[in-house]
């Protein structure tokens, strides 16, 4: 159990029996809607499988691959930038301002180093 409420339960995927987890295992494994017991996920796998949902689908993924590379490239570039400014202070024994400076860094990166520093 999690602090949100939420927990995480391990199931066999090739279990087959004749219960709910049984019928769950089987219609995770199938690959047309009509084939599903439980109409909530036939409809959704009727979706994104069948209707072209899937092509909406990997537009998402591709916008959030997007946002997330853009994210992750800042956060590197920040990283490398605090990195850069901690060696000047440390080598060239220089304050946080000032290895900023020698550095040319801008008003808003400074902010955001400062709060690393």
């Amino acid at each position: 159990m999690f602090d949100d409420g939420s927990h995480i339960v391990y199931v066999n995927g090739n279990y087959k029996g004749d219960d709910t987890i049984g019928r769950l295992m089987h219609d995770f494994s199938c690959k047309e809607s009509k084939d599903m017991y439980y109409p909530e996920l036939a409809k959704g796998v009727k979706h994104f499988k069948e209707e072209g949902g899937r092509e909406r689908m990997c537009e998402a993924v591709e916008k959030y691959a997007r946002e997330y590379a853009r994210e992750y490239a800042e956060n590197a570039r920040l990283n490398s930038l605090l990195e850069s400014v901690r060696k000047l202070m440390a080598n060239m024994k220089l304050g946080a301002e000032q290895a900023m400076n020698v550095l040319e860094v801008n008003e808003h990166d400074r902010e955001i180093l400062q709060k690393r520093l």
